[in-house]
């Protein structure tokens, strides 16, 4: 039916906008009534040309879907959406078992799925802040901080892309993030890096590294010979006159990670959907 009244009202404007040019020529108003005919029919007919000429490229790319259909018989890419983005009389429980086929999709364990969902939603009410110390320790123990050398077992792989190494931006001592706010997911132990890459218009690629420790014996790593000055550019430092003063590593400053938790996720649909970052 929407198709029908689709298809109507792109007639009827089209009509509508040729009559209204018709009525404003000089030459139809004098011309004997067979000719009015044979123009209005013709205005009738591109009219009914126009509007179906759009009704066959418009449903032909976005097929009409049932919409009142039962959920089995929606497209399987519609059923993984309602997987993921559960309605918010799903959100307690979401049932991830079905399959696909027996060759695509194998189920998951019986309960997995409304595991990872109620995961989902933990991390949403909390988040891990990094309380920056000061005034700034050097304590070789302290494993979470930005900038300086990073602290790693031997044999500590520097990562780089093609051309150069990546600058070191930080590293998390894992054991420091608080266990509540691990939420099972994030690693006990160890510690993870994170390097990328400061040159102006490269996109930011990065690498993330991580090492299950213990830290016992752990020491700065020497940078690579080869490491780029951070950021392309010594303006961007503002102080440095001269390349010498260039640095390559960034400030070191340490920090504790910290567990906000926050309140309730919204009830409203439309406000729970926002909630989502």
């Amino acid at each position: 039916m929407d198709r029908i009244w689709s298809s109507l009202g792109c007639f009827f404007l089209t009509l509508l906008a040729l009559l209204f040019a018709i009525g404003v020529t000089e030459s139809i108003k004098y011309s004997s009534m067979p000719i009015k005919f044979l123009v209005l029919g013709a205005a009738a007919l591109g009219a009914g040309v126009i509007a179906y000429v759009r009704d066959r490229i418009k449903f032909r790319r976005r097929p009409e879907q049932d919409k009142s259909a039962p959920k089995e018989q929606r497209p399987v890419q519609q059923k993984l959406v309602d997987q993921v983005q559960p309605s918010q009389s799903q959100r307690s429980k979401v049932d991830l078992s079905g399959q696909l086929s027996p060759e695509a999709l194998q189920p998951l364990p019986p309960g997995s799925g409304s595991a990872i969902h109620e995961t989902i939603l933990a991390a949403r009410r909390q988040a891990i802040l990094f309380r920056q110390i000061v005034p700034p320790n050097h304590d070789p123990a302290h494993l979470s901080f930005f900038g300086g050398l990073p602290i790693a077992p031997s044999g500590f792989q520097w990562p780089r892309n093609e051309s150069r190494p990546y600058s070191f931006i930080m590293q998390v001592d894992c054991a420091a993030v608080p266990a509540a706010g691990r939420l099972g997911m994030f690693p006990d132990h160890g510690v993870v890096y994170l390097f990328l890459d400061l040159e102006w218009g490269e996109g930011n690629p990065f690498r993330v590294v991580y090492e299950p420790g213990p830290s016992h014996g752990w020491a700065e790593i020497a940078p690579p010979s080869d490491l780029p000055h951070a950021f392309d550019s010594k303006l961007a430092w503002r102080w440095p006159q001269s390349d010498t003063q260039w640095p390559r590593l960034l400030p070191k400053w340490p920090f504790d990670p910290v567990l906000i938790q926050g309140g309730p996720l919204p009830d409203n649909q439309e406000a729970f959907d926002e909630s989502y970052v």
